[in-house]
């Protein structure tokens, strides 16, 4: 689980994130907004954000 207080990016250093909605990997966790929160799974290669606010 990742968690922002401020608002800052989060991003991988692998293209090996998942978004919520589908589709191909990518770096992008969390935008720069505070408070906002994701919770990630690994499926063996890539991470697949399974929840986010």
């Amino acid at each position: 689980m990742i968690k922002t207080i401020q608002a800052q990016t989060v991003v991988s250093a692998s293209s090996n994130v998942v978004p919520l909605a589908g589709g191909a990997a990518g770096t992008a966790i969390l935008a720069a907004t505070a408070r906002k929160w994701a919770t990630l799974v690994s499926d063996g290669t890539n991470w697949v954000i399974m929840q986010a606010a």
